[in-house]
């Protein structure tokens, strides 16, 4: 035993002593009886089937009452010998007597049918008392006590010894005269014989000792026929070939019963059976080692010990039987699965030893515990009231007549009151609309979890006004469990909370404030936005359309081509500068809301290819080329026809703009699988990484925003396409790879799509 388990057991006097008593009551036998009924038990549960193997041949009454008195001459046994051997039998075992001499000629017959079937019978040798012993004349026995009575070894007589196998039958009762264990060898004065189960079974000596004979095993399962059927051969012998046959009394009138756990009383035949069939099916049970067993209570009755010592004495009984059943059903399952007999019986009473130990325990520490109690709810008690007095927010307790309990230090200060003038005081005197204030169980604030504050002004005494958040919880104190007590009914008391609000309500102010400011400011930005974009169109307009006269040389030529280059860069720079204050100028109104739609029933055809046009100059330049491809079938679109125009620019202008000299730019429109209108544009430019993709959509965001990066743009052209398309309640989608183009998605909603029948009707329009 280790130190730590001994300083357990010597901390838990109670269970050590309990548990040694157990275990000398289990190692002398004291708990053989309730294992035993354990064991039995389980038989009724774990039943089985015999092995088909063995078939019993019965000398029952009616044998007796058909072939005479008893006993019968041995010709009859040799007869049943002879059929038994022509039918094709393995082996046969005559559970009878034959140890005294018969007549000659009957003792003949008997041993030439054993000579025709050598090594195949097996006859019956036993132990028992008698007054002489065999080799001794009488002289010999003279010289000794003739009264005392000898153990005697009885076998066949040596005539029918010579061809036939010995095997023992004596069986093995328990103190209580109940068989449950069988013997492998019958060992006397040096000589050991194999039982007449095992040889049946074709087990030696070296098979093993004894073993618990498994009376799970149904022994109406077991084939039975009646000795005098085969006898006078009035039944079919096939059904025997390839069996083991045993023959033995059945007959009340010839005694040699036995009592056994679960059958009974049964003849002795049976019980050999019922060994054989133990060993043929490798059911031959054996307990588990004695050390086992005590390690194991042991362990368990320290476990449940200590688990008890954490809980109730209900639940450690609630606990106690659970582990019994568990018990039970652990021996039960090895029984089952394994050849091994568990004394389940001894972990048990660990259990309950165990069981009555913590209850002892418990009670030796109640007064501890009261005491421990109670110094604990004065400490908790404190503890309460510091943690109140000292929060920052009023707190207030009123009894059932609303008269203060509690009065903290933070209410103090809100009501200029000291806590003595305050307790036991109606709190109306002080808060006169305190009994107008609803509790959060009134608004059923409390059942959902949230807290109802109420917001009122409190005049102080001075005439300031204060104001107030409120939240009021009532709850109920209920009835004492000591015998003592007097109350029938729970007491009502109410929870005022209090916090003065005027920091919040000067922030709140500061915060309005501010509101109203930045709400003024974002207006005069938009009306900034709105007169500048005006008043820059205007002379942009001019710009642009002069310059676009000069470049085209609409009045006459200019003698100087330097000035016509000139021309073009004026109205390229005013061309992107237009292009820029209206996108300035669409951004600010989709942030404000402001954007409306006018929706028309569109083409989509026409409104790509007049989008390709504005861009095909740009597209020659570079060299790109771009086509478009729409399925004949094509349904119409309900959309702002130029807000889809604009989208489709933007897209392209970017595909013509990162696109490479022999550049490709596809157009595909489609339905999808979910009734969606795409519109699908693919190049197979430089392309860009995913983790670039979400900053594109963001307003004045390109991929490469270094300052020396090659594509210039003011990042504005996708974005706006994702406000466009969001406000058709669609969505774009992009997909892209490092070197590897740009694929842009415009998802219109199925509601968007103009059904077969209108379009047949727009079309007739």
């Amino acid at each position: 035993m280790s130190a730590a388990l001994a300083a357990v057991l010597r901390k838990q006097v109670l269970f050590a002593c309990l548990f040694g008593a157990l275990l000398a009551a289990y190692v002398l036998g004291g708990l053989t009886g309730l294992d035993n009924l354990l064991m039995a038990s389980r038989f009724n549960l774990a039943r089985s089937d015999a092995s088909q193997s063995l078939v019993l041949i019965e000398i029952d009454s009616r044998s007796l009452e058909a072939l005479d008195a008893w006993p019968w001459p041995r010709s009859h046994h040799a007869a049943l010998v002879e059929r038994l051997t022509a039918a094709g039998v393995l082996g046969i075992a005559l559970n009878i007597d034959f140890s005294a001499r018969s007549s000659a000629q009957e003792d003949g017959l008997l041993a030439r049918a054993l000579a025709n079937a050598p090594g195949q019978v097996i006859l019956p040798v036993f132990r028992q008392f008698s007054s002489r012993t065999e080799g001794q004349d009488q002289d010999q026995d003279q010289d000794r006590d003739q009264d005392q009575e000898r153990v005697a070894l009885k076998g066949p007589i040596p005539p029918l010894r010579e061809n036939a196998v010995p095997g023992s039958v004596n069986v093995i009762a328990d103190s209580d005269g109940v068989i449950r264990r069988h013997a492998m060898v019958e060992k006397w004065n040096g000589i050991s014989v194999v039982s007449m189960a095992a040889l049946l079974a074709g087990l030696s000596a070296d098979d093993g000792d004894s073993f618990l004979v498994d009376y799970g095993i149904r022994a109406d399962t077991i084939p039975v026929y009646s000795y005098a059927d085969i006898y006078l051969g009035t039944m079919d012998l096939a059904p025997l070939a390839g069996k083991m046959v045993l023959i033995g009394a059945s007959a009340a009138e010839l005694g040699a019963r036995f009592s056994v756990p679960v059958y009974g009383m049964v003849p002795g035949t049976l019980v050999h059976a019922l060994a054989y069939e133990s060993m043929v099916r490798e059911r031959m049970l054996q307990r588990l080692p004695l050390a086992a067993v005590a390690a194991i209570g042991l362990v368990l009755g320290l476990a449940y010990f200590v688990l008890f010592g954490r809980g109730s004495w209900r639940r450690g009984a609630a606990i106690l039987i659970a582990a019994i059943v568990v018990i039970y059903v652990a021996a039960l399952a090895a029984q089952i699965w394994s050849p091994t007999q568990v004394d389940s019986g001894f972990w048990m009473l660990c259990l309950a030893a165990a069981y009555f130990a913590a209850m002892a325990r418990g009670l030796d520490h109640q007064a501890y515990r009261i005491f421990v109690q109670g110094m604990a709810y004065q400490h908790r008690r404190d503890m309460m009231d510091a943690i109140l007095d000292n929060n920052f927010h009023g707190i207030v307790i009123t009894d059932g007549r609303g008269r203060v309990q509690f009065f903290n230090q933070a209410a103090e200060k809100i009501f200029s009151r000291e806590r003595a003038e305050a307790i036991r005081r109606p709190f109306v005197q002080i808060v006169p609309w305190a009994d107008t204030l609803l509790t959060a169980q009134d608004v059923g604030g409390e059942k959902n979890g949230e807290t109802h504050a109420t917001e009122r002004d409190f005049i102080a005494r001075d005439g300031a006004v204060i104001p107030l958040e409120v939240v009021v919880t009532e709850s109920s104190l209920g009835i004492g469990k000591s015998p003592s007590e007097r109350r029938k009914q729970s007491r009502k008391i109410r929870i005022y909370t209090f916090r003065n609000i005027a920091p919040r309500k000067r922030l709140e102010q500061a915060q309005k404030l501010a509101l109203d400011e930045a709400i003024s400011a974002g207006r005069s930005k938009a009306e900034f936005l709105a007169i500048m974009s005006h008043e820059l169109r205007t002379p942009l307009n001019a710009i642009i359309g002069f310059s676009d006269i000069l470049r085209n040389q609409i009045f006459g030529p200019i003698g100087n081509a330097q000035y016509l280059e000139y021309a073009d860069d004026i109205y390229n720079s005013g061309t992107s500068l237009l292009t820029l204050i209206n996108d300035i100028l669409n951004v600010s109104r989709v942030e404000a809301g402001k954007f409306d739609i006018d929706e028309s029933v569109i083409k989509i055809p026409d409104a790509v290819e007049s989008c390709m046009k504005l861009l095909r100059n740009l597209a020659l330049e570079k060299a790109v080329f771009m086509t478009a491809e729409f399925p004949a079938d094509l349904p119409r679109l309900r959309a702002d026809e130029r807000l889809l125009k604009q989208m489709m620019v933007n897209i392209l202008s970017n595909a013509v703009k990162f696109s490479e000299t022999g550049g490709k730019i596809n157009i595909r429109a489609s339905i999808d699988a979910g009734g969606r209108f795409l519109i699908e544009t693919t190049d197979n430019g430089i392309g860009m990484a995913a983790e670039d993709i979400p900053t594109i959509l963001l307003p004045f965001q390109q991929a490469d925003s270094s300052l020396v990066r090659k594509y210039e743009g003011s990042g504005l052209g996708l974005y706006l396409v994702s406000k466009f398309i969001a406000l058709h309640g669609g969505d774009m989608e992009i997909e892209s790879a490092k070197g590897e183009g740009l694929t842009v998605r415009l998802c219109f909603p199925p509601e968007r799509v103009l059904a077969r029948s209108e379009n047949n009707s727009e079309t007739a329009n």
